[in-house]
């Protein structure tokens, strides 16, 4: 079964504090400024995120990793930001909270 993580767009809006904390929920899926990642949790500075980044370490490698985006990101913030909600968001953000932790 294919089933598509993107999932349903549940808003679309201007990356920046007061957006991410009104529309952002875990387990959501952001695609911002050509990057896409899932959100793991909303803070008070920005999203912790899981995403793949390419090169990692200059090695060539791509690497799952959680880190911060924080909302003053000039990568982000400004920018139009598409929230989309998979339709098992609830259970993947309490799995990926609770299952593990990725550093």
């Amino acid at each position: 079964a294919n089933e598509n993580l993107v999932g349903q767009r549940v808003a679309t809006i201007t990356f920046n504090k007061t957006n991410v904390k009104k529309y952002v929920l875990p387990g959501d899926v952001i695609r911002c400024n050509g990057h896409s990642v899932v959100v793991y949790s909303v803070e008070d500075d920005g999203i912790v995120v899981v995403d793949s980044n390419w090169n990692m370490g200059s090695q060539l490698n791509c690497v799952v990793q959680k880190h911060l985006i924080k909302y003053t990101s000039s990568a982000v913030n400004g920018y139009t930001a598409y929230v989309n909600r998979p339709t098992k968001a609830s259970s993947l953000g309490k799995g990926m909270a609770g299952s593990y932790d990725m550093k």
